[in-house]
């Protein structure tokens, strides 16, 4: 798979792309460390507390909603 990101849809502001990463991100780390949340943390280079404060502020809902893309659903 390409390491390149995609270019961000038109009228995203630099917050919102920026969020959007983050998301993505550790929507990444956590599926490949099958929700464990220590080595997902490890995976992202963050220490746990600051997960659990990226997962706080960044919300459950929009983390399902990546993960149902992922997995082929519609969000």
């Amino acid at each position: 798979p390409s390491k390149v990101a995609s270019l961000p849809r038109v009228g995203t502001t630099l917050r919102e792309q920026l969020r959007r990463f983050e998301v993505e991100a550790i929507a990444r780390a956590l599926r490949e460390a099958q929700g464990d949340r220590r080595v997902a943390a490890h995976k992202l280079g963050i220490g746990l507390s600051s997960l659990y404060r990226k997962l706080e502020e960044l919300g459950q809902q929009d983390l399902d909603g990546l993960a149902m893309q992922s997995e082929g659903g519609v969000a």
